[in-house]
């Protein structure tokens, strides 16, 4: 231990004090107190943030965090993107009608200095992971934490979000959100969600951050159960989809015997049953089972009408992280030796290399393996 002795400190007296003095000193020491609290090894709190994804997802995600008092750059792909945004107050191509904050600043990505940033959010499809970490990745500095919304997997060799941001990018901590958050809702009335890391720290973090911005969170360390079960979910809500013109009990066998499927992957991967049956396994697949207007239950649809998979997610006008997931998820389960009839079947259909017909007739002859747990 180092004491360091000397004579007292004294600052200066002020005759006539006020409010507002008081506030334009404060503004200018706190930032120093504050940097002194990190050098002697302190939490740093997070006060910004940067949203990367100018899509519904980043838009809700930055709406609550500016609720909760941070100041967010929403990063957007164009300059013209973000000017739109600027002007009309609001995210019209995607959550028309839903005021954006003040406290959210709309800039390209390239535009966003990352190294003074507290927290990056990463609300951009698996598919465009690589390039979205490619162009920030080394800008992110080693005091920021990294929470990764993208639910799937990120080709080509099915990586979990999480594990491919962390191995990329010098952040402190990194961090999933999952459970059932549809965009919209999620800024009106708010929603329940899973925040996952290994950190308890950045855990703690976000979860009184989230709840200041009107969400209710559970926090896990079970990351790779949480990434998974968004996995189980998006393969599990297309199969259903695509079952759906043949009637309830069929779509509703084939989504189970995905969700089976891919727990047993978790499992295997080192997940737990528990996180499974939560709010970012079956919570998550039921909202996505019954939300109006949901895009992998539509691309389901189209699938299930022999649609071939190109022409899917034109049709539905928005990324269907399922269409890349199922394929994904096949490899998986070939790498581990997991037996997974159904999920390969629907890989098939989705390759052109078997009809939906084909593989419904999969799933109504296909009995699971009896498994014995002990109790």
């Amino acid at each position: 231990m180092h004491v360091r002795m000397g004579p007292a400190l004294t600052y200066p007296r002020v005759d006539n004090a006020s409010p507002f003095l008081a506030g334009e000193v404060t503004e200018r020491i706190w930032p120093c107190v504050g940097l002194q609290w990190e050098w002697l090894g302190g939490l740093p709190p997070l006060c910004t943030a940067a949203v990367i994804g100018g899509g519904s997802m980043g838009t809700a995600i930055a709406s609550v965090l500016a609720r909760a008092g941070l100041e967010v750059q929403l990063g957007c792909r164009t300059t013209s993107q973000a000017a739109r945004l600027l002007d009309d107050h609001e995210n019209a191509a995607y959550l028309p009608g839903v005021a954006l904050d003040k406290a959210i600043e709309p800039k390209t990505v390239r535009e966003i200095e990352f190294a003074g940033v507290d927290l990056v959010v990463l609300a951009v499809p698996c598919g465009s992971l690589p390039a979205a970490i490619g162009e920030i990745g080394a800008r992110v500095g080693d005091r920021s934490a990294v929470l990764v919304a993208s639910k799937g997997l990120v080709p080509p060799l099915g990586t979990t979000p999480t594990a491919y941001v962390a191995e990329r990018v010098p952040a402190r901590a990194v961090a999933s959100l999952g459970g059932p958050v549809h965009a919209r809702e999620a800024i009106e009335v708010g929603a329940a969600v899973v925040v996952a890391t290994r950190n308890p720290d950045l855990r703690r973090q976000l979860r009184e951050v989230l709840n200041a911005g009107g969400l209710t969170v559970d926090s896990t360390d079970d990351v790779t159960g949480a990434e998974l079960a968004a996995c189980a979910k998006n393969a599990a809500a297309l199969a259903s989809g695509a079952a759906a013109g043949r009637g309830a009990n069929l779509a509703g066998a084939a989504a189970g015997r995905i969700f089976s499927e891919v727990h047993d992957l978790a499992v295997a991967s080192g997940g737990r049953s528990e996180t499974f049956a939560g709010l970012a396994g079956a919570g998550e697949l039921v909202a996505t089972a019954i939300a109006d207007g949901s895009r992998i239950r539509r691309a389901g649809e189209l699938v299930g009408a022999g649609m071939p998979t190109g022409q899917v997610e034109a049709a539905v006008q928005q990324t269907a992280e399922s269409l890349a997931t199922v394929p994904l998820l096949s490899d998986a389960f070939a790498r581990e030796g997991i037996d997974a009839p159904i999920t390969t079947g629907l890989r098939r259909v989705l390759d052109g290399e078997a009809s939906p017909e084909q593989w419904l007739e999969s799933v109504r002859s296909t009995r699971p393996e009896r498994r014995t747990r002990a109790a």
